[in-house]
């Protein structure tokens, strides 16, 4: 995969910080490839939403805890 782009945005009000993330990738295998997204927070911080647009189609993800979220990857 290579990241083409990177734009990161945040809003901070109240005290609370929103942040957005929007990165655009290319796979330029040929074929379908998995890969694994980290992205390390603070032990503070809370995670509100997840989506992600392929091929035009927005998919909306459930935030889960790692447990659960490592059983449903497995």
């Amino acid at each position: 995969m290579i990241l083409k782009s990177l734009r990161a945005m945040a809003k901070v009000t109240d005290g609370v910080a929103v942040t957005t993330i929007e990165q655009s990738f290319q796979n330029p295998c040929g074929f379908q490839v998995e890969g694994t997204y980290i992205f390390p927070l603070p032990d503070n911080v809370a995670v509100g939403d997840f989506a992600m647009t392929v091929g035009g189609k927005t998919l909306h993800g459930e935030v889960l805890d790692a447990k659960a979220a490592r059983e449903t990857y497995e």
